[in-house]
């Protein structure tokens, strides 16, 4: 959730859900409502950061470009 320009996104709140339900994988999506696919530093750095999360709980995702 977030507001009409930006969406703040928390790491221990992305996988909270997947830890509660012990999941052994997790599938993130991230859409971009201007159409301009290309992503910022701040897409990149939070991909980053969910996907180094995913591998210290061992519940790794994909990322597609």
């Amino acid at each position: 959730m977030g507001t009409v320009n930006n969406a703040l996104v928390e790491p221990m709140e992305v996988y909270s859900l997947a830890l509660q339900k012990r999941a052994v994988k997790i599938m993130l999506v991230h859409n971009h409502p201007s159409g301009d696919v290309k992503p910022s530093e701040a897409d990149k750095d939070i991909t980053d950061r969910l996907f180094q999360v995913g591998l210290i709980l061992n519940t790794p995702y994909s990322t597609t470009s």
